[in-house]
């Protein structure tokens, strides 16, 4: 079962196969959410929010049906989207019910980045409503998580104003958001949960904000390992998207060369699974050549593979490059 996350292809028929509904559900839940920007997996939702609706012995969970509205906000199909985002909505009130309260409103802001397609009067109205479903959390971590969620939708759905000029929203969850971010820096019992939870949603936010906030954290190693965790965030970003100068700038922060050099690796290892549609040698060589030399010899080896693998859509001057910047 474990291959078949791996794959970008999914075959729904061996899917079938799998005789524990829990495991079909989990399967296609991760697919979707790993997979959203494909254009196909807008089918696999639909194959799954039916499996889930239809499981009487499987309790739903805003988790669950989080994950499988992923590639909705992605689709361009806006007739497919809204049967969706009907039958997800035809499920609201047992999600948010059920819960966790986080992916409850994590739904609703995809389901009104998805609905703004074709109708931003609708998306706003549903990100409002998400913004009063935060409001009262009462732990300040997943609260800041939700805030950040939905400014980041707030700025990808309402990019000509017309709904800030309104109800001036995305202000009032950027103050909000940057009082629980305060918040959270001085529980230093928070951390953890802060590192895991909080800096993706901050990355997807804004790479700047979230090197601001690592940058402020109250020992050393939490800033060490915030930093390295927001350049493998980064990396993960699609090529074209990517905001190298803050990726530089995150592994630059980190002052151990041992964990330093362990986040270059995992940062080209991504980098090399990607599938550019443009030369990003350029781009690669400056990121590396901006950071102090590896130590490690196996680490230079790695390095190297690695790098070769990410530029290996360049021609060959930008390759024979490579090697001299990393093999010399």
């Amino acid at each position: 079962n474990g291959e078949l996350l791996k794959d970008e292809e999914l075959d729904l028929a061996e899917i079938e196969q799998i005789e524990s509904r829990e495991d079909r559900i989990f399967l296609l839940r991760r697919w979707a959410s790993k997979n959203a920007e494909r254009s196909d997996a807008i089918g696999v939702s639909e194959v799954a929010i039916e499996m889930l609706i239809a499981a009487k012995d499987f309790v739903p969970t805003a988790a669950a049906f989080r994950e499988i509205a992923r590639p909705l906000e992605y689709s361009l199909d806006s007739e497919k989207v809204k049967a969706l985002v009907a039958r997800f909505d035809g499920q609201r009130g047992i999600l948010e019910s059920q819960g966790p309260i986080a992916d409850f409103i994590g739904l609703q802001i995809i389901l009104a980045r998805a609905i703004a397609v074709y109708d931003k009067g609708q998306a706003g109205s549903r990100l409002v409503d998400a913004y009063f479903l935060a409001a009262p959390i009462e732990d300040t971590l997943i609260r800041a998580i939700c805030l950040a969620r939905l400014a980041a939708a707030l700025a990808h759905v309402d990019v000509d104003r017309t709904l800030e000029a309104k109800e001036r929203i995305f202000a009032e969850v950027s103050k909000e958001l940057n009082a629980n971010l305060k918040g959270l820096l001085v529980s230093t019992g928070a951390h953890a949960r802060v590192l895991r939870d909080l800096f993706p949603v901050l990355v997807q936010l804004d790479p700047k904000l979230a090197i601001e906030f690592a940058g402020s954290l109250n020992t050393r190693p939490c800033r060490e390992r915030a930093n390295a965790q927001i350049a493998v965030l980064i990396s993960e970003i699609k090529l074209t998207k990517i905001p190298w100068a803050q990726l530089r700038q995150s592994l630059q922060a980190i002052t151990d060369g041992t964990k330093r050099e362990e986040a270059i690796v995992d940062v080209l290892e991504n980098l090399a699974e990607q599938k550019p549609e443009a030369d990003f040698t350029s781009d690669i060589l400056r990121l590396l050549e901006s950071l102090p030399r590896l130590q490690s010899p196996e680490k230079v080896s790695h390095v190297a593979s690695l790098l070769i693998k990410a530029i290996s859509s360049g021609v060959g001057p930008q390759v024979d490059e490579a090697r001299t910047v990393w093999l010399e």
